[in-house]
């Protein structure tokens, strides 16, 4: 609720950061977040940060569309 407030009357960038991992990074994205902190997700995942960095540009991607 409050990315989607702050994109709707804020005019800089809206910044998500805090538990933003693969299974939720979609709902921030739909909300408005121009740009997701994903630091842990990156490092902790299993096919190393290149293959996170690809799947996360995959989601922003999707959404972007």
């Amino acid at each position: 609720e409050v990315i989607a407030w702050w994109a709707e009357i804020m005019e800089i960038p809206c910044v998500a950061l805090g538990g933003i991992d693969f299974d939720n990074a979609g709902e921030f994205l739909a909300a408005g977040a121009d740009f997701l902190c994903v630091g842990m997700a990156v490092w902790e995942h299993p096919g190393g940060p290149a293959a996170a960095i690809a799947a996360f540009e995959a989601e922003i991607e999707r959404h972007a569309g």
